[in-house]
């Protein structure tokens, strides 16, 4: 299958736009196969509407992505529920809660530019294309940081730092997945900057110079005036 191609190649994300009624214990067992290895599963929720969602959305050990509309708002057909877990599954890991919410996070899904059969490009709505948006912004927290990430602790900084949307968290999940702040919270854990000096003379010219433990190719400094300046080293020269 794809998921188990994919943790065959040591993917750290599976992208799923897709979902179906009816659920397979085997899709079910390779999802969860995924996340035990370190590939975690981003699924869409479905189009179903509150109250419902598809497979393999449905799955506790997926990660589960709603859309949101141009509106910043949870778009009507996204579906939602909170699942008990002895009613929706006939023999559940021991592992899994005896109820839960989907999605777990929320998207953009609206007017989503997308490809289409023929070798065409059309704008598209859904869950779907809301599940990519989760997908890269896994890849640029990665990419932004030192050290690896399990399953559970993406998930953790992803829901930490969503935006509440003022939804019931069956419409939402944890909110809408804030990019940025997902991307520098985790590079603020890992990368562990130190900046000196920790003290300057006002009205001076200082060198500043930062550290970190990780291989950066741009810097970007903001200073409390307003100013902002990019470097391609690790020091920069300013008065306060």
């Amino acid at each position: 299958t794809g998921l188990q191609w994919a943790v065959d190649n040591n993917a750290d994300i599976a992208s799923l736009s897709l979902g179906a009624s009816t659920n397979k214990s085997t899709l079910r067992e390779a999802i969860h196969n995924a996340r035990s290895a370190g590939t975690i599963p981003i699924v869409a929720v479905g189009n179903v509407e509150n109250g419902n969602s598809l497979f393999p959305g449905n799955v506790y050990d997926s990660v589960s992505v709603g859309a949101t509309n141009n509106n910043g708002e949870i778009a009507d057909p996204s579906g939602g529920e909170t699942i008990v877990t002895k009613n929706e599954w006939s023999d559940p890991p021991d592992y899994w809660p005896a109820s839960y919410v989907v999605p777990d996070l929320s998207a953009p899904g609206a007017n989503v530019y997308s490809a289409k059969p023929g070798g065409n490009y059309d704008k598209k709505d859904g869950t779907s294309m809301a599940t990519p948006h989760v997908s890269g912004a896994i890849a640029l927290m990665l990419s932004n940081g030192d050290g690896n990430l399990t399953p559970t602790e993406t998930e953790t900084i992803l829901k930490q730092t969503a935006v509440d949307l003022g939804e019931d968290a069956d419409r939402q999940g944890a909110g809408r997945i804030d990019v940025y702040n997902a991307t520098m919270q985790h590079s603020r854990e890992t990368l562990s900057p130190n900046i000196t000096p920790d003290r300057v003379n006002v009205s001076v010219k200082q060198n500043l110079t930062v550290d970190v433990n990780h291989p950066i190719s741009t810097y970007y400094w903001t200073f409390p005036n307003g100013s902002t300046v990019t470097t391609a080293n690790a020091t920069v020269r300013h008065a306060f």
